[in-house]
């Protein structure tokens, strides 16, 4: 029986040119390496300033904010304490790409520019923030918590799940985790106030993020693969349209990376809404979707 590779040609390359073709391919594996980890959010952890809490109340004041600063506030309820907290305080900075803010670094606020006092922190100096601030409080469960942005009171009560503010508006009353915090500044516009629908070329609606929301009658988030984050968090946002009936007809991907992309689009495309109506007639409409992937491996989305 003939050889079969007996008639095949056989290609010699010449050692010179051999070594070059491997180098290429060796920068080609390091550059698509380089930019798979760009899309990584990597949000470092910074340091954490306890303080002793003789009564159940704290009072917080910052001051010397930026009138342009975008700062959000979370407080998380912690049953494990009893007489003390703690406060973690950060430069946030973020620079815009594409229509979106990229993550940049986060600084934590120097020790010299915060006053612990009896049940009370006073963080001054607040001006020299570069970027965005991002302030998380943990506290004991029933305490009274007292914030106040360059003297004026933004938020007083107990919180029970927690809360979180975003440029003085008390946004959620449940706090799941710092990531929560990290997307409201990467996507500032989820509590922006918008009109509830825009018309688009298509004949369609494009929708608020309020006007999706108020639509929703059911929907299951994606599951998470915490083992395949870089950093702390992964964020997807996706592009839908919503037919007539309320079913998802398409998810288009607008930022994010694999597996996480496919299990959002694969949730959101089972989600129903109640249909967009104009002149007693439904209409087919749009809108943004973000999901955020935590490391802890829970997953909030601007979806509620």
């Amino acid at each position: 029986m003939d050889n079969p590779t007996e008639n095949q040609p056989t290609i010699h390359l010449p050692r010179n040119k051999a070594v070059a073709l491997f180098t290429v391919i060796i920068f080609l594996c390091i550059v698509s390496v380089v930019r798979a980890d760009t899309q990584r959010i990597e949000i470092p952890s910074i340091r954490c300033d306890r303080f002793s809490l003789t009564l159940p109340k704290l009072r917080v004041s910052l001051q010397q904010v930026r009138s342009d600063a975008d700062y959000v506030i979370g407080i998380q309820i912690d049953n494990s304490l009893q007489q003390n907290g703690s406060i973690e305080i950060g430069d946030f900075v973020t620079a815009a790409n594409h229509g979106h803010r990229d993550f940049q670094s986060l600084t934590a606020v120097g020790r010299e520019k915060l006053e612990i006092g009896n049940n009370s922190v006073t963080v001054s100096g607040l001006d020299d923030c570069r970027g965005s601030l991002f302030l998380l409080l943990t506290v004991p469960a029933a305490t009274k918590v007292v914030l106040s942005v360059n003297g004026k009171t933004e938020f007083a009560g107990i919180p029970v799940k927690g809360a979180i503010l975003h440029r003085g508006q008390l946004v959620a009353t449940e706090f799941l985790g710092r990531h929560q915090l990290f997307s409201r500044l990467l996507f500032p516009e989820i509590d922006n106030p918008q009109p509830e629908a825009v018309k688009t070329k298509n004949d369609g609606y494009s929708l608020s993020q309020d006007a999706l929301n108020k639509r929703l009658i059911s929907f299951n988030k994606p599951a998470n693969h915490p083992e395949a984050i870089g950093g702390d968090l992964e964020t997807v946002t996706l592009a839908i349209r919503i037919d007539a009936k309320g079913s998802v007809v398409l998810a288009k991907p607008l930022a994010g990376r694999e597996p996480f992309v496919s299990e959002a689009v694969n949730s959101i495309s089972q989600a129903r809404f109640k249909p967009f109506v104009v002149n007693s007639a439904p209409v087919d409409s749009s809108g943004d979707v973000t999901f955020v992937f935590s490391k802890d491996g829970r997953v909030s989305s601007s979806l509620k």
